[in-house]
């Protein structure tokens, strides 16, 4: 049996990085060896009579920190996972490997499910894949130098786009009338729909903190009592703001006039931006 790992870089099956397990006579030696394999080669040892869920944890850490490092790193943190006891049930135990990418992206070369175990032999075997908690949020860092970020808001306000196609057979027809090639939907969404100004709240702030942030937003239409004060402003001020949601995520409108400004000798860019609060647009 392999447990099998892909790299940030691997691109095929062949390219990705396998765990071997060895069956052992020795009683209590389920661990990691660096020349217990086929060949003297790196290996995890396991008695099947003996061996502990605790040990398994131990070893693939263990072999994964002493052969694969460059690659990616693992720990076993106490108590962090769960094993089965004599009279059925559970009980907390250090069974779980975190395991970690030395490098990071936004994506891999190639889309498996990692990690997963492999039957080398004995094909009529049968192994539950290991529970893969996935990543969610963030997003890929992407390094530019204040001009850069000048031009991204230069190009965005001077040519913004909001199309109405939102079904993706429709954008793609779309898209082949206008020789557009594959772009989504999403990717044609840089039309700006409002502006977001942080404030720290204290009447939100919890568990022992004294402010929280928050943002400031336009109510209009049905907002009763508490709804438009700051003690309805429930949104924290990292949430998106589309336009089409809650007005609580910030202040719909648009950009008026920006103008940018530089001194030279200076390192910093100034900017002096005219924004007007709308409720409802029209955009074609």
């Amino acid at each position: 049996m392999e447990l099998r790992l892909q790299s940030y870089t691997a691109a095929s099956d062949s390219a990705l990085d396998k765990i071997t397990f060895t069956n052992t006579a020795s009683a209590g030696a389920t661990a990691y060896s660096s020349n217990g394999g086929a060949g003297s080669s790196p290996t995890i040892l396991v008695h099947t009579g003996d061996g502990t869920p605790e040990q398994m944890a131990t070893a693939v850490a263990a072999y994964i920190n002493a052969q694969l490092s460059s690659k990616y790193s693992a720990t076993v943190p106490a108590n962090g996972g769960k094993k089965a006891t004599a009279s059925g049930g559970t009980i907390d135990a250090s069974t779980l490997v975190i395991i970690k990418m030395a490098t990071t992206g936004a994506d891999t070369s190639m889309k498996i499910k990692t990690p997963r175990f492999h039957q080398v032999t004995n094909a009529g075997a049968y192994f539950k894949d290991p529970i893969i908690s996935k990543f969610a949020g963030g997003s890929e860092g992407v390094r530019k130098s204040a001009g850069d970020k000048v031009q991204d808001l230069y190009g965005i306000i001077n040519n913004s786009s909001r199309t109405g196609y939102t079904n993706a057979k429709l954008m793609s027809s779309r898209n082949k009338l206008y020789g557009w090639g594959s772009q989504s939907a999403e990717a044609m969404r840089d039309y700006i729909v409002g502006i977001q100004i942080p404030y720290n709240s204290t009447i939100k702030a919890e568990g022992g903190e004294e402010y929280v942030a928050r943002n400031f937003f336009m109510p209009t239409g049905m907002y009763f009592g508490k709804d438009k004060t700051s003690e309805g402003n429930d949104y924290p001020a990292s949430v998106d703001m589309s336009g089409l949601d809650d007005e609580r995520r910030g202040i719909q409108g648009s950009v008026q006039k920006l103008d940018i400004t530089y001194d030279a000798g200076e390192s910093v860019y100034s900017f002096n931006m005219i924004f007007a609060p709308i409720d409802n647009m029209i955009l074609t």
